[in-house]
């Protein structure tokens, strides 16, 4: 990015039940936006629906459109890190650390992670 160029970012919140996260992020560019907050859900940007070609051409995709992912968000009823139940713990940690990986894949700057339900 040039020094005398802006970044602005959004989220795909809005589309996470209607469009893929790249299809989301697109129409935000549209806006001249270009960092973005993803929601990772299913149909929208799942880590289970991507094998490691897909991910590949995703980051491609993204680098060649100047589109960056600035964090990867879980949305926070799908977990609970502070649960006192043992298996919603385990369950969130492997789901976090599975999002982590695809961060790292798309290369993503983070992953937000809310702890739990206070």
């Amino acid at each position: 990015m040039r020094a005398d160029q802006r970044s602005y970012g959004g989220s795909t919140f809005s589309w996470m039940w209607q469009s893929s996260a790249l299809d989301a992020m697109r129409s935000l560019a549209s806006l001249e936006l270009n960092d973005f907050d993803v929601l990772v859900l299913p149909g929208h940007l799942w880590h289970l629906e991507m094998d490691q070609a897909a991910r590949r051409t995703l980051a491609t995709t993204l680098r060649a459109e100047g589109l960056r992912i600035e964090s990867l968000n879980i949305p926070a009823l799908d977990h609970n890190l502070a649960s006192c139940v043992p298996e919603v713990r385990a369950y969130s940690i492997a789901l976090f650390s599975r999002v982590m990986e695809l961060s790292a894949d798309l290369g993503a700057r983070g992953v937000v992670a809310v702890p739990g339900r206070v």
